[in-house]
């Protein structure tokens, strides 16, 4: 007997800000990746300080450069919701009020990776690229490491470089914006 087994249906970035909007994710972190929800993992302690580092050093020096948006969601095409960990977008702040920032306003997109180095590397960067992102940067915890993708391509950036403790990082689209990796790395 053939059992014929109706495909899984992709949700929209629409269908999910009205899901969101009627309570359905109430006390979870959800994304969406390629039109299915995604549960993202709760953050751990060295990963929060590595945001807080990050964002203090980027408010710092962004000032009217640059919004800097920390877990939010950015939308690259109907079907991709990520949050990155951090993103820079073109100012002004008030041109997101009604929507969220689209690949075109993001200057620099930023995840920082404990456990999910896998899915950020593999899943979502390539996605970043494909969309036209300029920049992203992992921040890996477990090497102690920031890998720098440049150079977007439909598969994925054509060039990464791993900048370790002791470098300084500058986004490209915002030179004047230098963040020391050792100042945003935390110790075990």
């Amino acid at each position: 007997m053939v059992m014929n087994v109706p495909a899984p249906q992709r949700i929209t970035v629409a269908d999910l800000l009205e899901l969101d909007r009627l309570g359905a994710f109430a006390d979870t972190r959800v994304e969406l990746l390629d039109g299915e929800i995604a549960k993202m993992t709760p953050i751990g302690p060295r990963h929060a300080s590595c945001m807080d580092r990050l964002t203090r050093l980027f408010v710092t020096q962004a000032g009217d450069l640059a919004v800097v948006r920390v877990q939010q969601s950015v939308v690259l095409d109907d079907f991709w919701a990520p949050q990155p960990d951090l993103a820079l977008l073109r100012p002004p702040f008030d041109r997101y009020d009604a929507a969220h920032p689209r690949p075109d306003d993001i200057l620099l997109v930023v995840e920082v990776a404990e456990s999910s180095l896998v899915s950020d590397r593999d899943r979502k960067v390539p996605r970043y690229a494909a969309a036209g992102i300029t920049e992203c940067w992992i921040v890996d915890l477990e090497t102690e490491q920031v890998l720098v993708c440049t150079e977007p391509s439909e598969a994925s950036y054509r060039h990464r470089e791993a900048a370790r403790r002791d470098e300084i990082l500058a986004p490209s689209a915002l030179p004047a914006i230098t963040v020391p990796v050792a100042a945003i790395l935390v110790g075990r």
